[in-house]
This record gives C-alpha cells, structure tokens and sequence, in this order.
C-alpha cells in the first residue's frame, strides 16, 4: 500500500554525526540523487508513538509488539507485521513568477500514480521523452519560459504522452506541476 503525506511546516530530519559551521546536523539524503528523504525507521517511530498514545487512551488491547516489533531494550526481540519505507519527495514546492510550481520527474509520476484508478482524482499526460526544459502537466502558462527566480526553463507543452491519475487527495493541493529531468 502507498500513502501519500504532505508537510504543512518544513522539515528536518538530521543525519548525526558531525556539524556543518552552525548547522547541528546534516540533511538526511537519497545518496544516488542528494534529494532530502525521511527514513522509514523515524515513520515508523512516530506512528509506534502515536499508536501507544491511542492504546492508552482508549483501553484498547492493540498488541503494539505484534504490530511494530519488540521494544527497544527487550531480550526478546521480535519483527512486527508492519514496515516502512523511506518517504520520497514526490512534489518540490519552489516559488515563481506564476506562483507555487511543484517541481517532479517522469519517473516519480509513473511509479507513484501510474496504477491509480480514476475514483474522483484527474488524469494528466507525461511526456514519454524529457529533455532538458519543463513540461507543464498542470496550471502553468505555456506561452512563455518558466521563471523560477534563479533558473529560466524553456517550456514545452505536453499534448500526448503516457496518461496517470492523480489521485483525489493529491489534485485538491498541487495546483501547478512541472517534470524536469
């Protein structure tokens, strides 16, 4: 199962281990991209978290151990039924002329949406081949370059490609997307 989050506030997730001038930690990065990520084991960590809070809360016998695995410290240490996975960026909010633009790639649209079914969410073409200019999928004025401040992208129009859905809770935020290479 895929879930989808979006940040309302900026995250940090800090690598450890050694200081940059006066920044405490280094972001947590994809190594083959550089791209900020959150690790699964710190969703993990906060959904056990929650979850606690809701067992005690409500009386439930939620088996948190079962769930989630053995608690730290515990001789015996056991897997749980749920695991995570890194959370990937697929949307970059970055300022421009035309307003927020959230900033993707091809293959992130594919590998996140591309077995979507229309069930209130909106379709979108991708281009099949990307070069280096953006390719406005939705929201963005394509009669001139993309000015995202620091970077003037020449844009090209996506009239055929490769059809996705975006699904119902993605569509209502992301108002302007671009794939780049």
């Amino acid at each position: 199962m895929k879930v989808y989050g979006r940040a309302l506030d900026p995250i940090h997730i800090g690598a450890g281990g050694y200081r940059l001038g006066r920044v405490d930690n280094t972001i947590v990065r994809e190594p083959a991209t550089n791209v900020p990520k959150i690790p699964g084991t710190s969703i993990s960590g906060v959904i056990r978290a929650f979850a606690e809070i809701i067992k005690n809360k409500s009386n439930s016998n939620i088996n948190i151990e079962e769930l989630f695995g053995s608690s730290p410290g515990n001789s015996n240490l056991k897997k749980g039924k749920l695991r995570f996975y890194d959370a990937q960026i697929i949307f970059f909010p970055i300022s421009s002329i035309q307003g927020t633009v959230w900033i993707t790639t091809k293959e992130l649209l594919e590998y996140w949406f591309e077995e979507i079914e229309n069930k209130n969410g909106e379709s979108i073409k991708i281009p099949e081949n990307i070069g280096d200019k953006a390719y406005p999928i939705k929201g963005i004025n394509t009669d001139k370059p993309l000015n995202l401040g620091w970077l003037l992208l020449e844009v090209e129009r996506v009239d055929s490609g490769k059809e996705i859905v975006l699904p119902k809770e993605v569509k209502e935020w992301v108002v302007r997307i671009v794939v780049v290479s």
